[in-house]
């Protein structure tokens, strides 16, 4: 139970009654008795249109963005609030009903890539739970969101239960939700950046815009510690902004240009084998100057930078590096992430959740460290998304594997064969690809054309157990299909 007061404390609302409230929430569907209504203005829609007079009648107060024409419940208003710019303050409200225990351990990865492989592996090193793709919580055990970042209310509400429960968390940040202001009032203390690559240009519409998104995570005034891959270009510019902001900088990757910084990590003499991956660090920290080897059972080179970039971030926090750099020999891959399927006679299926350019060419590098043979790929795109990436994704293929399997990803609405006539429309040898739109078809084509010492790579969905066509959620899972063809081997 909470007052108005409280909630709206330092906020441009005007109440009549400071009424007590029980619950708030932005979904129409979850109003009860005496709970406060936040209704936004929307991409599409306005939190008032999904409302009647019954919701009217149980919700104890209903804040709503303006301009909206509210005559059609003069009965009930005296429960309607109006606040401006009501999306910018909905973090603030939440974090005042759910009270999370905040202190410096929140850790914030934004980037293109490698997002979810960070947070999993700090999550494995340490006592800190996880927000982000694959859902809340801790290991295997996770409750499944709906986006990457959840909205305002969802991220307050979720960090009070974890914060009670773990010494931290460690929260996928992605632009979507940095440009939507969800996490305007969570004190991140560690913002990480991994890397900045093709996507998500539909909605950002260029690269500077996308790189503006991602940044403002470390615009934050809570923000003491930036860790950033600085071997990308976008990062090393990000890292020198930081600088100059007067944030301390742990700047890390394989290019010697780290060492313009006051404290950085260099990566050299990466060896990547069927056992994982090893590499020489070289760290010049404030109380760490030395050369330690990392040793990991984890597939993908690229793997290398999300690891020491979870070193880092739990290091800013307070752990101690050379104990935690111990424990990365016990570190397991990420369910979906450059996961390998043994299929039997040195062939090996790779399911990955690549969907971008750059996180598809990084995949099939380390691919061709861990194979000596045929690499083939199975991939796609998906509907209604960047169409810009989709040309792009064939080039990757193209210079990468040995044969592309051009098949569906998630359609959604658009036409499958538009979507393929897309990636087609590329700077390819056309003579090394297929096409086979069905998913399951594609994945079966591929398997049973390999021989000993071939890999395919399945990419696109990884940990995915669904496939969206049309406005349909239809059961599919990458991982199904490789052991249904595995068991029609057998009998």
């Amino acid at each position: 139970m909470i007052k108005l007061s409280e909630l709206f404390q330092d906020l441009p609302i005007q109440y009549v009654e400071d009424i007590e409230i029980k619950a708030i929430t932005n979904d129409s569907r979850q109003i009860d008795t005496g709970s406060l209504f936040l209704a936004e203005q929307g991409i599409l829609s306005h939190g008032l249109d999904h409302i009647d007079s019954r919701h009217c009648e149980l919700t104890a107060g209903i804040v709503y963005q303006p301009e909206y024409d509210i005559k059609k419940f003069a009965k009930y208003q005296h429960k309607f609030f109006s606040l401006d710019n009501l999306n910018q303050h909905i973090s603030k409200i939440a974090q005042r009903f759910y009270q999370p225990q905040f202190a410096d351990n929140l850790i914030g990865v934004t980037g293109t890539n490698g997002k979810t492989s960070v947070t999993h592996f700090i999550s494995q090193l340490s006592d800190y739970g996880i927000i982000g793709t694959m859902g809340y919580g801790k290991g295997k055990d996770l409750t499944e969101l709906s986006h990457t970042t959840p909205d305002a209310l969802s991220v307050q509400r979720i960090l009070s239960i974890l914060l009670c429960d773990y010494s931290g968390v460690a929260m996928e940040v992605s632009s979507h939700a940095l440009s939507l202001n969800r996490l305007n009032s969570v004190p991140f203390f560690v913002a990480v950046f991994t890397n900045l690559s093709h996507d998500h240009l539909d909605f950002h519409g260029d690269m500077s815009a996308y790189y503006w998104a991602k940044s403002k995570l470390f615009s934050y005034d809570s923000v003491k510690i930036a860790v950033i891959n600085t071997e990308d270009e976008w990062g090393y510019r990000l890292a020198k902004q930081c600088v100059k902001k007067g944030q301390r900088v742990l700047a890390f990757g394989q290019l010697s240009h780290n060492q313009e910084f006051d404290e950085y990590v260099s990566i050299s003499q990466i060896i990547l084998s069927s056992k994982g991956a090893q590499c020489k660090l070289s760290i010049n920290l404030k109380d760490h100057v030395t050369s330690e080897i990392l040793d990991t059972q984890v597939w993908g080179g690229f793997n290398i930078g999300n690891i020491l970039a979870a070193l880092l971030s739990l290091y800013a926090t307070g752990h101690n590096l050379l104990s935690l750099l111990g424990k990365v020999k016990d570190l397991q891959g990420v369910n979906g992430r450059i996961e390998p399927m043994d299929l039997g006679d040195s062939k090996t299926a790779i399911i990955d959740y690549s969907h971008t350019p750059d996180a598809l060419k990084n995949v099939l590098l380390s691919l061709k460290a861990h194979t000596h043979k045929k690499i083939y790929a199975v991939f796609g795109c998906g509907g209604d998304r960047d169409k810009g990436k989709r040309p792009l994704m064939a080039e990757v293929v193209n210079r990468g594997a040995d044969v592309g399997i051009i098949t569906d990803d998630n359609p959604r609405t658009e036409k499958s064969e538009n979507i393929i006539n897309d990636i087609l429309n590329s700077d390819i040898d056309r003579s090394r690809f297929r096409v086979i739109a069905s998913r399951r078809a594609a994945i079966y084509s591929a398997l049973s054309a390999l021989e000993s010492g071939d890999t395919v790579l399945i990419a696109g969905k990884g940990y995915e157990n669904y496939q969206i066509i049309g406005t349909n959620k239809i059961h599919f899972s990458d991982h199904e299909v490789v052991n249904d063809w595995l068991m029609e081997q057998s009998s």
